[in-house]
């Protein structure tokens, strides 16, 4: 269990969305401000459609009862959409082959951690299996759009670095972001407080002030 519990906070945002910059950054760098923000506007999209499937369920009880559906896994497209990338451009000074096989164990991973949302029970089967494809088009879009293109990178040490240390540094933190996304849905659907799981399966709406 703990071995799941480790492998499962690298998906966190805390982790997952400061990586997400600094490959931006590193793109901006080595290859060109297209190329940056071609992985911002994919990623954001990503992002968006998450938070939006979460808070239409947590305002407005939006789901899926018969499939336990609450919203897209954030873990699962987070891990799927940034660490293939990561991986990618971690191996960037090297060969095609060698980056494109960066790339599938990035996304190999990636999976692992989405299955660690299914057995540690903090999503349905049906939030990863929706939640994961998100990121994986995202990332996959975004390094098949990168094909012709080269990164050049002077200093790997320092790409390598600045790419673990969130991995590190940040791992085992737990990001506020589903309370934020709970509260402004709350407020925004002038509820006293947030649809749940269980609200769902039960077949109720949450308590009145």
């Amino acid at each position: 269990m703990q071995g799941m519990v480790f492998i499962t906070n690298f998906g966190d945002s805390s982790v997952m969305l400061p990586c997400a910059l600094i490959i931006a950054l590193w793109l901006w760098i080595g290859a060109s401000r297209r190329a940056a923000l071609l992985w911002l506007v994919l990623f954001g999209t990503a992002c968006l459609s998450v938070a939006v499937s979460k808070m239409a369920f947590f305002g407005w009880g939006v789901g899926i009862r018969a499939y336990d559906f609450t919203g897209f896994s954030g873990h699962s497209m987070l891990a799927c959409s940034v660490i293939p990338v990561l991986f990618w451009l971690l191996a960037s000074r090297t060969r095609a082959a060698v980056r494109g096989g960066a790339a599938l164990a990035g996304a190999l991973f990636a999976l692992v951690i989405s299955a660690t949302r299914i057995k540690l029970g903090f999503h349905s089967i049906s939030e990863v299996v929706t939640g994961a494809p998100i990121g994986l088009v995202t990332s996959g879009s975004f390094l098949w759009l990168m094909r012709a293109q080269s990164v050049q990178l002077r200093s790997s040490l320092a790409v390598m670095a600045s790419l673990v240390a969130p991995l590190l540094v940040l791992h085992g933190l737990n990001a506020p972001t589903q309370h934020l996304m709970e509260d402004l849905a709350t407020k925004l659907s002038s509820g006293a407080s947030p649809y749940t799981r269980a609200h769902q399966r039960a077949g109720v709406k949450p308590l009145s002030d």
